[in-house]
């Protein structure tokens, strides 16, 4: 037999009525949260309406509330096994459900809050351990090199891109096409109504973003992408994240106009780029110039990267150690220093 479907709100007693979503709180967010947090602290919760139990009743180690209803059908239920609950709330769970969990709203959120945490505690333990694999590996490094001070080379993990570099399919490029043609058009209509785009650029209209910057910085953070090789390129698709605002500040070239973007576009779309990840990342790095790329690809820099920025804005040397990982070990390593000419090039680890 199911579990009942109750009629109000299990902390205020709020009428459920007229409410289409399967819930136990009202729409009052003191209410979710109150019954929210008792699911986090996986505190008991009666097996058959999901209201919280009290203390008392916790204590009594009973598996359902006071009410005669919930108590009836907590016997008929007896024999349920923990496998056909819900695993946060414990109510039975409907037939042929899979997932673990009841359909009720503030299951479904403490869960996903709960694997979004689970997720970057997984990151975090991963980023730790690979910090240290290659700080190892620069010490290793350093000293068969004969390499002085080398605890001031900042260790940078970076990932290898995981796809394989492939030549440009058709249908990606044409889908770009489609992209960089909507845009111009768009900035076409802009322009014959006199108005400007409503989102600039950070520095304005074909400004440089990156202007003002620390040079030794910029070139050690130049660097590091370079050794990383466009991980953060992947999600760049089709699209490139480009926007009208791009094109907008390149009408200030003088070599180019409105007529001719989607060809200066398609002009720089390379032979061959990596598989699953932006059109414009091929295997010497980002096929257009930096004034067409975006302002998502001039200014963002993942935690590593600001880390590092960090940490020579804190005054440390503007030298690094790149560590290359493939996901679980660091394959290779680069130790980068900007204030020098030239650096160590890459080499095998091990």
């Amino acid at each position: 037999m199911q579990s009942r479907r109750l009629e109000s709100c299990v902390i205020c007693g709020t009428s459920l009525a007229g409410l289409r979503l399967q819930r136990r709180t009202c729409d009052n967010a003191v209410c979710r949260f109150a019954y929210q947090q008792h699911l986090r602290a996986n505190r008991a919760t009666c097996t058959e309406c999901g209201r919280p139990l009290s203390v008392i009743e916790e204590s009594h180690g009973t598996r359902s509330c006071r009410d005669v209803h919930c108590q009836v059908y907590a016997r008929m239920n007896w024999g349920v096994t923990d496998a056909e609950r819900c695993r946060l709330c414990r109510v039975r769970l409907p037939p042929g459900c899979t997932s673990g969990l009841c359909g009720d709203r503030d299951c479904q959120t403490v869960y996903a809050q709960r694997q979004q945490a689970e997720l970057a505690r997984h990151r975090l333990e991963q980023f730790v351990e690979q910090t240290r694999l290659g700080t190892l590996l620069r010490d290793e490094r350093a000293a068969a090199e004969e390499i002085a001070s080398h605890d001031e080379y900042f260790v940078r993990v970076v990932s290898l891109v995981p796809n394989p570099l492939q030549p440009l399919p058709d249908k990606r490029r044409e889908e770009f096409r489609e992209r960089i043609e909507s845009l111009v058009d768009e900035l076409a209509k802009w322009l014959d109504s006199n108005a400007e785009p409503a989102d600039k650029s950070p520095s304005g209209p074909g400004g440089d973003a990156r202007s003002g910057v620390n040079p030794e910085r910029e070139r050690l953070v130049g660097a590091v992408c370079a050794a990383c090789r466009g991980f953060c390129c992947r999600h760049g698709g089709t699209h490139a994240y480009l926007q009208v605002d791009t094109l907008y500040g390149l009408l200030r070239r003088p070599d180019l106009c409105l007529e001719q973007l989607v060809g200066a576009y398609l002009a720089c779309l390379p032979e061959q780029s990596f598989s699953d990840s932006c059109v414009f990342h091929s295997e010497t790095g980002c096929a257009l110039p930096r004034d067409m790329r975006s302002d998502t690809c001039n200014t963002h820099f993942c935690a590593g990267q600001q880390n590092l920025q960090a940490a020579i804005e804190r005054g440390a040397p503007p030298r690094a150690f790149v560590a290359i990982s493939d996901g679980k070990e660091i394959v290779a390593g680069r130790f980068l220093n900007a204030e020098a000419d030239a650096s160590p090039d890459t080499g095998e680890n091990g």
